[in-house]
């Protein structure tokens, strides 16, 4: 009886052990889009951010932004809970912004993959024609 008692005890301990644990990163992005050619900033600029479902880490999402003046400076934008990655898995293609020359006629399409690290994290984006 004690060796059944043990090796229930040991099956439990590696079932405890094997547990999915992960956690997803968040932070709080914030930042500016400026012109390459003399650094002004672009206000009515659409940004897509794709980033990591929190709630299902199998799945991307996507969210739209656009840029504003905030304390009169132009370009500015932000977005919360951008998923960066999990306890698991981390890396720079996890959270992609990009723009469409679709919703944003006077630029070219463009896809920038920010190296996000932490609660809160800032994106400077220079764009050209």
């Amino acid at each position: 009886m004690k060796k059944i008692t043990i090796l229930l005890f040991l099956f439990m301990f590696v079932c405890i052990n094997c547990t999915d644990g992960e956690e997803p990163l968040l932070s709080y992005v914030y930042g500016w889009a400026y012109k390459t050619s003399d650094s002004t900033g672009i206000n009515g600029l659409t940004i897509k951010i794709r980033d990591i479902n929190p709630h299902d880490l199998e799945v991307l999402r996507d969210r739209t932004l656009i840029t504003q003046t905030k304390d009169s400076l132009p370009g500015y934008f932000e977005i919360d809970s951008v998923c960066y990655g999990t306890t698991k898995i981390q890396g720079v293609t996890y959270v992609t912004m990009f723009i469409d020359s679709v919703d944003n006629p006077t630029w070219s399409d463009t896809a920038w993959y920010p190296n996000l690290r932490g609660p809160v994290d800032t994106v400077i984006i220079y764009l050209g024609n």
